[in-house]
């Protein structure tokens, strides 16, 4: 096996490839966390809802879009839809270029 010792890849490796990767195993463990909350805590008090009842977080005075409870379960969906993806083997592919701990805020 030959060593890889070019200048170019290197930097790559370093500046795009590691940062990269914390970045997505980020947004992986964010998206279990995010996925368990809204099941265990938020799905059970949107039940009620209709799909088109507006989420009335104070935001649209600030130009924030309204959101609907079609909207997070549409979002939910492709949360999960992606935590999904990022099972073993390829979890494992994203976690080897990691070189901090990787850490996310709590709900």
């Amino acid at each position: 096996m030959a060593n890889i010792n070019n200048p170019q890849v290197n930097v790559f490796c370093n500046t795009r490839l590691r940062p990269f990767s914390e970045t997505l195993l980020a947004g992986v463990i964010e998206a279990e966390e995010l996925t368990d909350y809204y099941d265990e805590n938020i799905a059970p008090l949107l039940a009620a809802y209709a799909d088109a009842d507006i989420i009335e977080d104070g935001r649209s005075s600030q130009g924030v879009s309204v959101l609907t409870k079609a909207d997070i379960e549409g979002f939910v969906a492709v949360v999960k839809a992606l935590r999904t993806t990022f099972t073993d083997p390829y979890r494992a592919v994203v976690r080897k270029p990691t070189v901090r701990k990787i850490s996310v805020a709590a709900v």
